[in-house]
């Protein structure tokens, strides 16, 4: 969001957000919870914001077949988990989001040479076992949160 109000070729002197604070804004903010619902500025944003993920998931969709994404649009759904299990996360997905961290930790064969071109020169670190399987990280930072 700081990004997406740097790039305005007018300055806003007030921003609203939906539902959280954002930090480092240059001017005053607000969050409103539930502002789609009680504010028409962050309606609308809400729904070009929708409008123009749509269409990046269909054009990713060309790029990376298998996932779904022209259908699900983003949205974590039963087809998009199997294929993300299957397939493994690509560079597009973030890997901030849990299910694509647990598979992308998981030590299931195929999943690493995808995760190789957004982590970079990744390392598979063991931070801990469980009875099913062991749990990687990439470096000690990581293993670190991991194994809390």
């Amino acid at each position: 969001m700081r990004r997406a109000v740097a790039g305005l070729s007018v300055r806003p002197g007030y921003v609203l957000s939906d539902g959280f604070r954002v930090p480092g804004l240059p001017m005053p903010s607000l969050p409103v919870v539930g502002g789609d619902a009680a504010a028409a500025c962050i309606a609308a944003a809400s729904v070009l914001a929708k409008v123009s993920r749509d269409r990046l998931m269909v054009a990713m969709d060309a790029d990376h077949p298998g996932y779904g994404f022209a259908v699900h649009k983003g949205y974590s759904t039963a087809a998009h988990s199997t294929a993300l299990t299957q397939l493994g996360p690509c560079p597009e997905h973030r890997y901030s989001f849990i299910n694509v961290r647990r598979v992308a930790t998981s030590s299931t064969p195929g999943w690493w040479p995808n995760a190789n071109l957004t982590l970079g020169r990744a390392r598979r670190i063991p931070v801990r076992k469980d009875h099913t399987r062991t749990v990687f990280a990439r470096n000690s930072r990581e293993k670190g949160r991991l194994s809390r």
